[in-house]
């Protein structure tokens, strides 16, 4: 059995809360096997600068250093390299903010970079390719955006892009894998009276937007969207009769195409955050639909179908082991706290894993179309 992926029939898990105020529409990301949450609305438009750091391992929260920027709502964020980026928003008096944030985990230290050189906003999409950081659309007073911004973080500069062809929008989701980033949802028009369906998909590779099948669950704003190694769930958020949603759905990248899943074991909420631990998402806080800002955290444990035509050995290993299958297409090495060691995309049916570190590590195999996953004792 996988220590990150369960082969049970799909369910989500109540997690320890976050130990804070409740709050909604903050930033959430996961850095070096955690999850972090920071900012946030905490009712009455009183934002938050508090950072807390969940441990899965232990199932427990830690206080971090506080985001040291204007306490705000609505803003954006990504992470590469190890850092986490926090971007833009909207500030408890209603000032727009165009500034940008990094925080690095090891040292739990905040820095300020360059400020967004485009229009401040809030309400944006904003991910993460391989490559760089994306932000794009969202919302100034009295209007909606379209446009689209690349930000280079080895060089701390930002790009304009090709619009985004969705239209002006606020309240979108977005999630990304590999060089590819998704957006969707989200309001159309500045008063809030048009929502979309639509999803779109950016790639690296190509340099451009690709329309892609509509989010089933129909047009809703103020919805959650996270991603792992293949997936992307998205769900919850508010439709166009005002009434807070709990069903979620997944997109399969190989195939375009989306499922349902078990909804989320509250009421209807909007406005929640989402991270990802060990290919597992999380999504936690939010406004619930007796209008409660809550601190709940919920973990969705996906399904992972075996296979006999997969084998590793030896195990326990010394340090080196191989894995063979006929029908391989990627190798994950994690570590038991989720934290990603090595990836490799096979090109023979045998494969050889060497300068293996000490410790039990976890394989997460796709044959096929199936994820499968061993434990790997090295002594």
């Amino acid at each position: 059995m996988c220590g990150f992926l369960t082969s049970h029939a799909q369910n989500w898990e109540t997690k320890t809360s976050v130990p804070a105020w409740g709050r909604d529409d903050a930033c959430a990301f996961s850095l070096l096997g955690k999850g972090y949450i920071v900012t946030g609305n905490q009712g009455g438009f009183v934002t938050s600068n508090e950072l807390w750091s969940y441990d899965p391992v232990t199932n427990s929260w830690t206080q971090k250093t506080p985001f040291p920027g204007t306490p705000r709502q609505y803003a954006g964020s990504f992470v590469m390299n190890n850092e986490a980026y926090i971007i833009m928003g909207i500030a408890e008096n209603g000032t727009t903010l165009n500034d940008c944030w990094k925080y690095t985990a090891e040292t739990d230290t905040w820095t300020q970079l360059a400020d967004f050189p485009g229009t401040g906003r809030w309400s944006m999409f904003s991910f993460s390719t391989l490559l760089y950081g994306y932000v794009g659309t969202g919302a100034i007073p009295g209007a909606l955006l379209n446009d689209c911004w690349r930000y280079d973080p080895n060089a701390d500069t930002w790009i304009e892009l090709e619009s985004f062809p969705g239209g002006t929008v606020r309240e979108t989701v977005s999630f990304s894998i590999g060089e590819r980033g998704y957006v969707g949802l989200g309001f159309q028009a500045a008063n809030g009276t048009q929502l979309t369906a639509a999803f779109h998909q950016w790639s690296d590779l190509t340099n451009q937007w690709t329309a892609l099948p509509d989010f089933p669950g129909g047009p809703r704003s103020y919805a959650t969207a996270v991603a792992n190694a293949h997936q992307g769930f998205v769900g919850t958020g508010q439709n166009a009769a005002g009434d807070f949603q709990n069903d979620c759905f997944v997109f399969d990248t190989e195939t375009a195409s989306w499922t349902a899943i078990d909804s989320l074991p509250d009421l209807g909420m909007r406005g929640m955050s989402a991270f990802t631990l060990s290919a597992q998402p999380y999504f936690l806080t939010g406004l619930r639909e007796d209008i409660v800002r809550v601190s709940s955290v919920f973990r969705y444990n996906p399904p992972v179908k075996s296979s006999p035509n997969v084998l590793v050995y030896p195990n326990p290993s010394t340090g080196e082991a191989i894995v063979k299958g006929d029908e391989l297409q990627r190798i994950q090495l994690f570590t038991l706290d989720g934290r990603l060691l090595r990836e490799v995309v096979p090109t023979e049916v045998t494969t050889w894993l060497g300068e293996l570190p000490t410790g039990m590590l976890l394989l997460r195999l796709l044959s096929g179309d199936q994820w499968i996953c061993e434990r790997l004792l090295v002594y």
